[in-house]
């Protein structure tokens, strides 16, 4: 079976070229790490990486031309370069470096994790992989193991990407190696916060991410991640993501008829590597905090502005109005404010307030049902345009008209208005005489 594998990945057209390419260049080239991994496990991979044994610094961008590629390099010094075929899901990423330790056998001993420390040499074909720390049998127990005592002193940010592994690939940490964590938790404040968070929403976005998230905890690996100010009341946080993932489980039966839609909604990247989904969970641990909290978390986790944003509307204190409304007054304009203002996060609010028990299963399929099948962002705005504003106020433009607008839009979204008769009452009381408290 293992042979199998081997032949099929060496008669991909890709990997013939390269091989091509590196005979040319009298260069060996060994498949390493994920790439390995992933073919022993039958995991469809994007991303290969290849150690190279004799300086060629022309090989990669050989192989970017010859392929139709991008090829650019992420350390020229270190003549570390990457080759991109192709875009969107069909997109492959072809990492090249020189061997790390002069030879392949101390270059995997400089490797993370067992699983990972694997090679197949490619270029002169080889007789196999190259398995020096056991690396396979760990794949097939299904055990994430640090390949030495230094591995977590090498690179701190490995504290996390155990947990990332384990998470993703369905695994379990060693004994050995969870107990060196919390030793080596002081570590991490040495990590750039980018590398550590990428690696945070990757574990997020796994469908089962609860158990991961309290290892982190029991570690002592969270707290240096998001911060003490969200760990202190710790099981109402692993409450609500319970509550929440067991309700992503089961979309479907939730909502049979949109469970496609919101499947793809959630997978949504805000910002690269950063979904919807991931954004989501990360609400749900740590709960209604406003939006300072918000803002310290999004800079200790170094998040762009559009996840903050969406963060902050998960995590307010109060829902929004419009979620809120009786059924009498969920009428189609006032769902329409509740997406249009709560935009991209409107789907993910009814989700998290499905999951907390404050909207019922009906009121969500409502919400949900609307915005798949009805909403349209670019559609109408307010029951009275800017012309019939000034018209009913008997006022030429000016900041009074934004404000009246202003005030329409907050009435509608709180289901207040839902005609154009009720908005011309509305704004006779309100502007004709004096202002008034929405309630």
């Amino acid at each position: 079976m293992e042979e199998d594998k081997l032949i099929t990945l060496l008669s991909r057209d890709d990997i013939r070229l390269l091989a091509q390419l590196a005979t040319d260049c009298r260069v060996e080239v060994y498949l390493v790490g994920g790439g390995v991994r992933d073919l022993l496990l039958d995991r469809p991979s994007q991303d290969l990486d290849f150690a190279l044994d004799g300086e060629c610094a022309e090989l990669p961008r050989r192989f970017a031309v010859a392929a139709g590629g991008t090829f650019f390099w992420l350390d020229e010094v270190r003549r570390h370069g990457r080759v991109v075929l192709g875009r969107g899901e069909g997109r492959m990423s072809y990492d090249f470096v020189l061997l790390q330790g002069g030879t392949i056998e101390q270059d995997l001993l400089l490797r993370d994790f067992t699983i990972n420390a694997l090679a197949l040499l490619v270029v002169p074909a080889g007789d196999g992989i190259i398995d020096l720390q056991s690396g396979m049998a760990d794949l097939q127990r299904g055990i994430i193991r640090t390949c030495s005592p230094r591995t977590f002193a090498d690179d701190p940010v490995r504290l996390v990407r155990a947990f990332r592994f384990a998470a993703t690939l369905g695994f379990t940490l060693a004994d050995s190696t969870r107990d060196e964590i919390p030793h080596n938790a002081h570590l991490l404040e040495q990590v750039a916060a980018e590398r550590v968070r990428d690696e945070l929403f990757r574990i997020l976005d796994v469908p089962a991410s609860l158990p991961f998230i309290r290892q982190l905890a029991a570690t002592g690996l969270l707290p240096r991640i998001v911060g003490t100010g969200y760990t202190g009341a710790i099981a109402p946080s692993f409450d609500r993501m319970g509550a929440l993932e067991q309700l992503l489980a089961e979309l479907e039966r939730h909502f049979p008829a949109d469970h496609g839609q919101l499947a793809g909604y959630l997978e949504y990247q805000v910002e690269d590597g950063i979904t919807v989904h991931s954004l989501l969970k990360m609400s749900a641990f740590t709960g209604s905090v406003g939006s300072e909290k918000v803002a310290a978390l999004a800079v200790k986790l170094r998040l762009g502005n559009r996840s903050r944003r969406v963060l902050q509307q998960l995590c307010r204190p109060q829902l929004p109005v419009g979620l809120l409304l009786p059924p009498e007054l969920q009428t189609s304009r006032a769902m329409y404010r509740l997406f249009r203002d709560e935009s991209p996060a409107g789907l993910a609010l009814v989700l998290l307030a499905l999951a907390g028990g404050v909207v019922t299963r009906e009121a969500a399929r409502r919400f949900v049902g609307y915005y798949c099948r009805e909403y349209d962002a670019e559609g109408d705005d307010l029951y009275l345009t800017g012309a019939a504003i000034m018209t009913l106020l008997g006022t030429g433009p000016g900041p009074h008209v934004g404000a009246a607008a202003a005030r329409l839009r907050e009435a509608e979204s709180r289901g207040m208005i839902n005609s154009r008769g009720e908005a011309e009452e509305f704004l006779r009381k309100n502007q004709l005489t004096k202002p008034a408290p929405l309630g």
